[in-house]
């Protein structure tokens, strides 16, 4: 039988989680602590699709922390947000067989480069996973749709990249390669920064960005902004695909609340500052006029930085 590690069973984890383990495969998960880990192998994951369909899973799920060895996994994901990662990478390597592939899932551009720092990288795959998911308070997780996977392709992983993809095609997900490592981080970071902040500050699901004219109108400044930086540093990525995008994500009856808004709502810290600085640091360095983003930016760090102090 196959089996996973999923390091940070947080809403998309969650989501890669129920669709191993409802395919057969063993699934260990690796949080940030035992307790946490154990009280969710306990209760399963609930799941909730699009349709409003109910499911839970409580089989062939594990807590890794339990074991006192190197686990027997085919590939390990990380779903760990940006800040986190150096950290869940080295608490992982005591679960992990030498050369497994390891599939990291951030928003941001930096941790590539932590990441080869502590894996070889002939085992390492970067990627972007477009799926609409939201893990609720009780720990249901919902996904509105999607099942996007971009993995990005070298010379050293090629064979590595193979073996991932076919495990996540097993799961029903929607594999693509790319060999621009960069372009894929920058096409999600310019989605994020446009719908992520809006939303949070609007409490609008991803549908109502869609649906109103106004925060479309915002949303699409945005992605016009961080394009404009993107392409100064190299990355040629078509608005035109871009604003398809964008379409798609806020599809009018969409009802995601992006991770910004969820943070929010539960009174934690986001990846704002992750998914937002480098296009403010490019801009300003390369001397780019970006004053939407940069009105959004200082709004969405006041509110995430109220709610965390008085939550």
């Amino acid at each position: 039988m196959k089996a996973v590690l999923i390091v940070g069973p947080g809403a998309v984890g969650s989501l890669l989680a129920f669709y191993a383990a409802r395919n057969g495969k063993t699934v260990y998960l690796l949080g940030k602590s035992l307790k946490s880990d154990q009280k969710k192998v306990r209760r399963g994951i609930s799941f909730k699709d699009a349709s409003g369909k109910q499911f839970k899973i409580s089989n062939n799920i594990f807590c890794a922390r339990n074991f006192n060895f190197r686990l027997p996994v085919s590939a390990a994901f990380f779903c760990v947000k940006n800040a986190d990662v150096s950290r869940a990478a080295k608490t992982s390597l005591k679960y992990l067989p030498s050369s497994v592939p390891v599939v990291f899932l951030q928003n941001g551009l930096k941790h590539p480069a932590l990441i080869r720092k502590i894996f070889n990288s002939k085992d390492v795959v970067i990627g972007t996973c477009y799926a609409a998911a939201e893990k609720t308070l009780s720990g249901t997780v919902i996904h509105h749709g999607g099942r996007g996977m971009v993995l990005a392709q070298n010379k050293e992983n090629s064979k590595t990249l193979q073996s991932v993809a076919a495990l996540l095609s097993e799961d029903g997900w929607d594999v693509s390669a790319e060999k621009n490592e960069e372009k894929i981080l920058w096409k999600k970071l310019c989605l994020n920064a446009a719908v992520n902040p809006l939303g949070a500050l609007a409490k609008a699901t991803n549908g109502e960005i869609g649906s109103s004219v106004e925060l479309r109108l915002i949303a699409e400044e945005i992605m016009k902004e961080s394009l404009l930086v993107a392409r100064a540093c190299g990355q040629k990525i078509s608005q035109k695909d871009m604003r398809r995008l964008l379409t798609q994500v806020c599809r009018p009856n969409s009802e995601q609340r992006n991770s910004t808004l969820q943070d929010i709502e539960k009174g934690k810290r986001t990846e704002m500052r992750q998914i937002l600085t480098p296009i403010l640091v490019e801009a300003n360095r390369r001397k780019i006029n970006i004053p939407v983003l940069n009105r959004i930016a200082r709004m969405i760090f006041k509110l995430e930085d109220y709610v965390c102090r008085n939550f």
